[in-house]
């Protein structure tokens, strides 16, 4: 199949549009659109704004990130606010893949918005041969327009089971048929190994508006060694997928990323603001789920939870040794001292509700609605963001140096290094949580539902679970995936949007439900 005579407005358009992009000139698909990129100036404002549009399909608050999370288990709210609720309902159905579905704006958003920054890279780098520039600024440009195509397909690779790979070696008019998702990411791979190689040959100096912050050809070169080897392992759709991974390319682009959080500025209010990580940390928005953390637990609680039915599930009691817990047999020892605001049992990273930045918060309002499922409701939230959420600065790692350093960890394991896999997972296993190395779990953190001590490889996906909460766009979801630990029935990726399926010439299709196409199998946890 190919789709003909389409002018690049037409190209955009298929792919979401470009209404939200604030490129500061005139249309580029426009009939004028030579004379408009014909200024040097116009034309780097059309690249740097393509991160952006990238950005927005992450961050957005109408976006995917939260209803992938609670899907993911990695927090949980009865408000079914933007599908948090409807993606992540037990038992798992297949998601509503209709223009008409009042969440499909969440399923469409990651696609539209990486293909509009697809597009608009494109359009930039195919741009450049009819501009003068210098050749520095020149290499910035040609950089950052690899980054930005390599980061939009790379996106639809891991959501969507295929995708369309639209670059400057594809003309605007004949584009083929969409391709399997692992062929879009091989597309992704080769623009971000060109994206580094570019910048990492040259000395140039990013604008803060262009990432939110300033960055160096050699930062914006480790940024995309650090997505590479995110988006190598991230792709996997099963475990077998996920221990195929060329672990030794991951290995290497982890030593070329530096090993460094890839941190953003994300000011509220702002041009890279971040609506998504702001409300999954609000009150009401915020429970811990227990389906994975509840292993924490050394009292009996967490099996008794995981053996009933989901309606059946109410909130425990997490005793656990992990420092990153609040301390305690009770939840009122938990709590001690609540009433002056003082909680001196509060975890590091999880506290009793009511306790910690956000002290005001009621336990009971977050129990309610109990028809959208009791499992739903916590004794805890997360209150590591409380900080971030009210602070006009807000430092972001879209990528962290734990998850870099987790992946290596993994790598090593899949490698049958498992020493130099326990000593990357002791790093926070033994500071961050108090616990014992990983070697012997004599903690017995975690604590599957069958009551049995995990190994090490269940002890790297602990450190996983426990560190990198929030960080990264649907990084539970995408592990938990590759592992074989999301409950059954649920949507191993997504059908291309229907409104594009339509275009496209398609057929529309929904995934997921138990029994259902493109669904996780019964989860190594039995969920």
């Amino acid at each position: 199949m190919k789709i003909r005579n389409l002018t690049i407005l037409a190209v955009a358009l298929l792919f979401g549009g470009v209404a939200c992009a604030d490129l500061e000139i005139e249309n580029p698909n426009a009939p004028d659109a030579e004379r408009a990129l014909a200024e040097p100036g116009d034309l780097e404002s059309l690249i740097s704004g393509s991160f952006n549009s990238w950005w927005a399909g992450q961050s957005f608050f109408s976006g995917h990130r939260m209803s992938l999370s609670t899907t993911a288990f990695e927090h949980s709210a009865w408000p079914a606010n933007e599908g948090m609720v409807a993606f992540s309902a037990l038992p798992r159905a297949a998601p509503n893949n209709s223009t008409a579905w009042d969440f499909y704006s969440n399923l469409a958003h990651p696609w539209e918005q990486s293909y509009e920054a697809v597009a608009t890279a494109r359009q930039g780098f195919v741009s450049l041969d009819d501009v003068e520039l210098s050749p520095t600024r020149e290499a910035r440009a040609r950089a950052f327009s690899k980054f930005v195509m390599g980061l939009g397909h790379g996106t639809v690779a891991l959501l969507y089971d295929q995708g369309q790979i639209f670059d400057e070696t594809v003309p605007a008019d004949d584009i083929g048929a969409p391709v399997p998702y692992d062929q879009v990411m091989d597309a992704a791979l080769g623009h971000l190994a060109e994206a580094a190689q570019i910048a990492s040959q040259n000395d140039f100096e990013l604008p803060s508006s262009w990432m939110s912050r300033e960055m160096t050809s050699q930062e914006l070169a480790e940024w995309a060694h650090a997505f590479r080897a995110h988006f190598r392992v991230a792709v996997a759709r099963s475990p077998e997928e996920r221990q195929a991974v060329d672990w030794q390319a991951v290995l290497a682009d982890i030593e070329a990323s530096g090993g460094t959080s890839k941190r953003m500025d994300v000011v509220s209010g702002g041009t890279f603001a971040f609506g998504a990580l702001t409300n999954m940390n609000a009150p009401l928005w915020s429970q811990n789920n227990y389906h994975y953390t509840g292993m924490a637990d050394q009292s009996g609680g967490y099996q008794d939870w995981i053996a009933q039915s989901p309606g059946d599930r109410l909130p425990f009691v997490v005793v656990t040794p992990d420092l990153r817990f609040p301390q305690g047999e009770t939840l009122a020892e938990q709590r001690q001292g609540h009433e002056d605001n003082d909680c001196p049992n509060i975890g590091l990273y999880w506290s009793v509700i009511g306790c910690g930045g956000l002290a005001n918060e009621s336990l009971g309002a977050h129990h309610q609605q109990a028809a959208r499922g009791t499992w739903r409701w916590s004794n805890y939230r997360l209150y590591r963001y409380d900080g971030w959420l009210t602070t006009g600065t807000r430092s972001h790692a879209e990528i962290s140096a734990t998850q870099l350093r987790l992946l290596e960890a993994e790598a090593h394991y899949n490698m049958g290094n498992v020493q130099a896999a326990v000593d990357l997972i002791d790093e926070t296993r033994m500071t961050n949580g108090g616990l014992g190395t990983a070697a012997e779990n004599a903690d017995c953190v975690p604590r599957l539902p069958d009551g049995t001590c995990g190994d090490v490889f269940e002890t790297l996906k602990w450190e996983w679970r426990a560190e990198t909460t929030h960080k990264g766009f649907g990084n539970y979801f995408f592990s938990a995936r590759g592992w074989g630990d999301l409950p059954e029935g649920t949507f191993l990726h997504h059908p291309i949007p229907a409104r594009d399926a339509q275009l496209l010439g398609v057929p529309v299709q929904s995934y997921g439900g138990v029994g259902g196409p493109e669904a996780a199998p019964v989860s190594n946890y039995g969920f």
